[in-house]
């Protein structure tokens, strides 16, 4: 199973950014998005995480099936 950081790292790249500017769009520093990307921060805040998906268009990737 692919982990949360290499699958940020994934879609960044797909959206075309650099660390910087997916930082700036979620709000949070380029230190930040290495330390996701590299697994070292592992949990990421809702707040965050809804940024982060509003950021890289992947709102299909992180939500829940619907039954």
């Amino acid at each position: 199973m692919e982990s949360l950081g290499s699958r940020i790292k994934q879609l960044r790249l797909r959206a075309k950014l650099n660390k910087a500017a997916l930082a700036r769009k979620v709000g949070v520093s380029d230190v930040t998005i290495s330390y996701w990307e590299s697994g070292a921060i592992k949990q990421i805040g809702h707040e965050r995480l809804v940024a982060l998906a509003d950021a890289l268009d992947c709102w299909k990737v992180i939500a829940p099936p619907s039954y």
